[in-house]
């Protein structure tokens, strides 16, 4: 909003009826570290996301469908900006996981845990394609990690720990994966944000098991 005089302006987030029960406390979910981080946004037009994404300190975003990457570097030229933007001409969907870049400092997860929603699709939200996809996990143990793994083709899986990426191989030696494994021996809370990478298309999938990320 605008003051008469044109001199003020406050921005204020409005919840309209229908929301979600608990709605976010920050529009994006996810420890942004020094470096690179994953995180979830929770929906809106790309202009709001990069509002957003400048309160945390992030200075670039990257988005991933198709197996084709688009960057949106904060303060660039529009033209540097217009895969990102004509990817989004409508917003970009709620739950969408992106890579974040920033120099730091960093700071925690604002939003917290999230239970996935009641129209969960299946145990991965976003399309998995041949090479590098973005895609939220919908929560659980490792072993069931592998197990969605392997009815999505999926042959490698990344996490963000503090900026530095620990991945997880389908059918390695459990040694190979010690470092996922340890890292979340209690399991994967649930809308963890995963880069994940698949050598050959995925099986026929069934209607609704995911969406464009």
């Amino acid at each position: 909003m605008t003051s008469e005089d044109g001199t003020r302006t406050r921005v204020y987030r409005v919840e309209l009826g229908g929301a979600a029960e608990e709605p976010w406390a920050h529009c994006l979910k996810g420890a942004v570290a020094e470096g690179f981080s994953l995180l979830v946004y929770e929906g809106g037009s790309v202009a709001d996301l990069v509002a957003c994404a400048e309160s945390r300190g992030v200075t670039a975003l990257y988005a991933v469908h198709g197996g084709e990457w688009a960057a949106h570097i904060l303060g660039a030229p529009d033209f540097v900006n217009r895969a990102f933007a004509e990817r989004y001409p409508d917003g970009v969907p709620a739950l969408t996981p992106l890579v974040a870049a920033s120099e730091g400092p960093g700071s925690g997860d604002p939003v917290g845990e999230l239970a996935a929603p009641d129209d969960w699709p299946a145990c991965l939200h976003g399309e998995v394609a041949v090479g590098l996809s973005l895609v939220l996990y919908e929560g659980g143990s490792v072993e069931e990690l592998a197990a969605c793994a392997g009815e999505h083709a999926v042959d490698v899986a990344w996490v963000l720990d503090g900026g530095d990426w620990v991945g997880w191989i389908a059918g390695a030696p459990g040694f190979v994966n010690r470092r996922f494994s340890e890292l979340y021996a209690d399991g994967l809370c649930p809308l963890t944000p995963l880069v994940v990478r698949s050598e050959r298309p995925p099986p026929a999938a069934a209607p609704g098991s995911g969406g464009d990320n």
